[in-house]
């Protein structure tokens, strides 16, 4: 009985850990901006969020690279956090930041 309880609280801990990562690549998307002037694309975002989280991140090719300051969003993941955004409802959000 306890195993189970033990594997149903591990299920826990593993769903919102991956709602947390889902979120905070969200926020990093919607807050993304150019880093230089020559930029194409806004791909850059203050790295404000947990480190632990962050690092999850650019394990999973979300993010393509960081620094001390600011981290870079790939085009991986820019296309999830898109998804994400749909999945919640929430794309009408992606036109305000742009703004």
């Amino acid at each position: 009985m306890q195993e189970q309880k033990n594997n149903e609280d591990t299920l826990t801990d593993d769903a919102i850990e991956a709602g947390i990562e889902e979120l905070t690549l969200v926020l990093l998307y919607l807050k993304r901006f150019k880093w230089n002037h020559d930029d194409q694309v806004a791909r850059a975002s203050w790295r404000s969020f947990d480190w632990e989280t962050l690092d999850n991140l650019l394990q999973s090719s979300d993010l393509s690279g960081c620094d001390h300051k600011a981290v870079w969003i790939s085009d991986e993941g820019i296309r999830r956090a898109r998804n994400i955004l749909e999945k919640y409802g929430l794309s009408h959000l992606e036109g305000a930041a742009e703004a």
